[in-house]
């Protein structure tokens, strides 16, 4: 018998499902290999330690998320246990497609889904009859599906499997003209406030089924989110933190809030390196995100688009209907199709089945 029943390859963005899975299987009694608790603290030996770990193992789970599948060491450890001949049983959560695992290095064998309830049994009775045999699966198996069914730690795997992360932002565009029909509407109201109340109703629909948002409250669009989700947790007693996350680009923000884009003869190299940075910091919050969701937007928002494009698993939508930035880019054939001319009774439907169905 191998030392491990199962080695866990996996993204460091998704972290708290995998140690969840770990756990699951220590409650089984199946030893598996998680890196963060097996591999030596400052070891410089490391890539040899986890080969060692593959080869060591009954068979490789490699977790497929939307940041994962982009991952180079994932897909290195997926070649490490096909040159070995290790059995490969592939788990994914929500937003991996049929046709993203169709790309990956490998056969295409049976994936099995973390956020379903029968899957997830399924994959637990596979790992003990590789590693213990048919005869203990046969055990396993009538206790498992209550466990499964009741236990915490699988409670948790299937929620986290099931959460799909947004990424929503912009602000009122400078020409407002979009906002029009919206505001004669709502005549009482400005046209910030007409668009604040919008995106906190896509903040509320979106939380409603599922999703995970963040936002950066220093501006319209983020400050909307976040008061919107905030208000969800009261009617429904969540904590926030389960729920939403908030981003910051507060230094890059205050520096570009006095400065012209445009470039000039002194400026050059400043505005250069400013935009460099923004995108790079960008990149660095929204790597961990499925979608990026723009409204309206203006000259800083031309950069997070910028930062979206180079993330080749983000799946980017922006909302045109506002105007601004999102207009501009809506046409783009890498972005996510959602053509609303105008936002009506029934946009909010068609944004969900959007997002459901891509």
């Amino acid at each position: 018998m191998k030392k491990y029943a199962a080695f866990l390859s996996f993204a460091s963005h998704d972290i708290e499902l995998v140690k969840t899975l770990s756990q699951l299987f220590k409650d089984l009694k199946l030893v598996v290999y998680f890196a963060p608790e097996k591999l030596p603290k400052g070891s410089e030996e490391w890539q040899t330690e986890i080969l060692c770990a593959i080869k060591d193992s009954t068979c490789l789970i490699p977790i497929l998320t939307p940041q994962s599948i982009i991952r180079p060491w994932l897909l290195y450890e997926l070649g490490a246990a096909d040159i070995t001949k290790l059995p490969i049983l592939k788990a994914r959560t929500s937003g991996v497609s049929d046709t993203d695992i169709q790309k990956m290095p490998g056969k295409n064998t049976f994936v099995y889904d973390l956020g379903n309830e029968n899957l997830l049994k399924e994959l637990v009775l596979k790992v003990c009859e590789k590693y213990k045999g048919a005869d203990a699966r046969d055990n396993m198996e009538p206790t498992l599906a209550n466990f499964i069914s009741t236990g915490d730690n699988p409670k948790k795997i299937r929620a986290l499997a099931k959460r799909r992360k947004v990424f929503i932002g912009g602000s009122m565009p400078l020409d407002n003209s979009y906002m029009e029909k919206l505001k004669e509407q709502n005549p009482t109201l400005k046209e910030e406030e007409i668009l604040a109340n919008i995106v906190k109703k896509i903040t509320l629909k979106l939380l409603e089924n599922g999703f995970y948002l963040s936002s950066c409250p220093d501006i319209g669009v983020g400050r909307a989110v976040m008061d919107g989700a905030f208000e969800w947790c009261q009617q429904e007693r969540k904590n926030l933190s389960t729920v939403y996350s908030m981003q910051g680009m507060f230094i890059h923000s205050d520096f570009s809030s006095g400065c012209s884009l445009e470039k000039n003869s002194t400026e050059e190299l400043l505005i250069e390196a400013f935009k460099c940075g923004f995108v790079d910091a960008r990149k660095k919050y929204l790597i961990d995100h499925e979608f990026f969701i723009l409204i309206g937007g203006n000259e800083r928002a031309e950069l997070a688009c910028k930062a979206a494009k180079e993330l080749e698993h983000i799946k980017f939508l922006p909302i045109g209907c506002f105007g601004g930035t999102a207009l501009n880019i809506s046409k783009d054939k890498t972005c996510v199709p959602f053509v609303d001319k105008e936002w009506d009774d029934d946009s909010l439907n068609r944004l969900l089945d959007t997002m459901k169905n891509v």
